[in-house]
């Protein structure tokens, strides 16, 4: 018997890139990117860019790249049909989390127990979120797709958060 497992179309943010392609994870993608004892992950029919324009080269195609899962900022599921495959969290807190180069604002699942000031689980550094919306907060040659379904936050490239009202924006 076969596993039939999803591929994903994505992009991935790690710095100074941003890299769309294809993520087959081998089995649940928030059990596969919070795997300690995997150290990269396999991207198909990659295409990266550059954020800043102080490279020689503006991005390049290639068949596959491995990523280091430590250097990742996040990952967003572009299709929507896709994105309904992920197996997340029911609780929802909204939440906005700043990286060293964007904003993340969507529902991040969570934990129900959690407090507002300590929303990371120590035993995962992905986390899913949920109708987010990425905003750079500095200038880029190249921006992310804005709204999404679903972004994966990595929670060690995360300086700050808060949570916020929804009707706030």
């Amino acid at each position: 018997m076969e596993l039939n497992l999803p591929i994903f179309q994505v992009e991935i943010a790690i710095e100074n890139f941003l890299i769309s392609g294809n993520f087959q994870p081998r089995g649940d993608a928030m059990v596969f990117m919070n795997d300690q004892s995997r150290t990269h992950i396999r991207v198909d029919d990659v295409e990266l860019k550059t954020l800043t324009s102080d490279y020689q080269i503006p991005g390049f195609k290639q068949s596959y790249m491995s990523l280091d899962r430590d250097a990742i900022h996040f990952i967003s599921i572009i299709d929507q049909e896709q994105s309904e495959l992920l197996q997340v969290l029911r609780t929802k807190r909204p939440v906005v989390f700043y990286t060293d180069w964007c904003a993340i604002r969507g529902d991040l699942h969570v934990n129900r127990d959690l407090r507002e000031d300590d929303l990371f689980d120590r035993g995962h550094d992905y986390f899913a979120i949920s109708n987010a919306s990425v905003f750079t907060t500095k200038g880029v040659t190249k921006l992310p797709t804005r709204n999404v379904n679903y972004v994966l936050v990595n929670r060690r490239k995360v300086l700050a958060y808060h949570t916020y009202q929804p009707d706030e924006g």
